[in-house]
């Protein structure tokens, strides 16, 4: 199975009051690149993350977002009465109008004026079970990203067999038609010939042996050769799958090469235009595969 490099995964998972949501994008790259988003009181668990995505894959630009809800509202800081220091205040205010002989009375508007009677208090989870938490969740949506890449792998590895077999008959074609290629450059020779010579006797032997450095320029027996043996090299990679992208671009690379090498070498207009049509198909394919794993 090949896997192309773009995709989408999420998943969610809860544990006691803590739920965790990973989500994950990711698209072609040369190399291996993640990108990791949580919340700051988290940020300890990047590496967490960018391990466990390069032990599944080997390349590709990764973009995760984590996020963590539950446990006193996501251990976000709450307002909590300081009931001790409040009594003390209390107590401080009824020593201080006994002493003194003073009159009034504490009112709940003075008492909050009053520094430190709120303050704010996060309650923090813990770290272990939250790290238990997101390494599952991050598992779950590593899956589901695995199975969006897989299945528009099988897409483009299904395209690409497909316009390989168009190579290859194309290919057949420009070979099937090379011995009348020849002798059509034969016969346009001897007419040529006949022409600068007007009613000259023509040699045989000469129309013989500029025909034959002809068909030696134009034989494509070697380039047809090792364009079906790349062709076949290509669909036995995708037969294994596995890390094929590089491999798969390097052998297109020499394809292309065959390829320019029979418009160069075939004369004949519908070949030429044969030859052209698999350059095209070449490059459709390498941008198949430059989104290949």
């Amino acid at each position: 199975m090949i896997y192309s490099m773009t995709g989408y995964g999420r998943a969610e998972c809860q544990g006691g009051e803590i739920s965790c949501v990973v989500e994950i994008r990711s698209v072609n790259n040369r190399f291996m690149d993640v990108s990791a988003r949580l919340p700051k009181r988290f940020n300890c668990f990047s590496d967490t993350v960018k391990k466990g995505l390069k032990k599944s894959f080997s390349r590709g630009s990764f973009d995760v977002s984590v996020s963590f809800n539950g446990g006193e509202n996501g251990s976000e800081p709450y307002l909590k009465p300081n009931i001790e220091l409040a009594k003390q205040y209390l107590h401080s205010v009824e020593t201080l109008k006994r002493e003194l002989n003073l009159e009034g009375g504490v009112t709940l508007d003075s008492l909050l004026s009053l520094k430190d009677i709120l303050f704010c208090e996060r309650v923090e989870e813990d770290v272990e079970a939250c790290k238990g938490i997101l390494e599952e969740t991050l598992g779950q949506a590593v899956h589901a990203l695995k199975e969006m890449r897989a299945a528009e792998g099988e897409a483009i590895s299904l395209d690409i067999a497909a316009r390989l077999e168009g190579i290859r008959k194309r290919a057949e074609n420009i070979k099937s038609q090379q011995a009348r290629i020849i002798q059509d450059y034969r016969d346009r020779l001897a007419e040529r010939i006949k022409l600068l010579a007007e009613e000259a006797n023509v040699d045989p032997g000469r129309i013989a042996q500029e025909a034959a450095i002809f068909a030696e320029r134009a034989d494509i027996t070697e380039e047809i050769t090792r364009l079906e043996c790349h062709i076949d090299q290509v669909k036995n990679h995708l037969a294994q799958g596995g890390t094929i992208g590089r491999k798969l671009d390097f052998i297109l690379q020499e394809m292309n090469r065959e390829a320019n090498t029979l418009l160069s070498k075939v004369p004949d207009y519908s070949c030429s235009n044969e030859a052209i049509e698999i350059k095209c198909e070449l490059e459709k394919m390498r941008e198949q595969i430059q989104n290949i794993e």
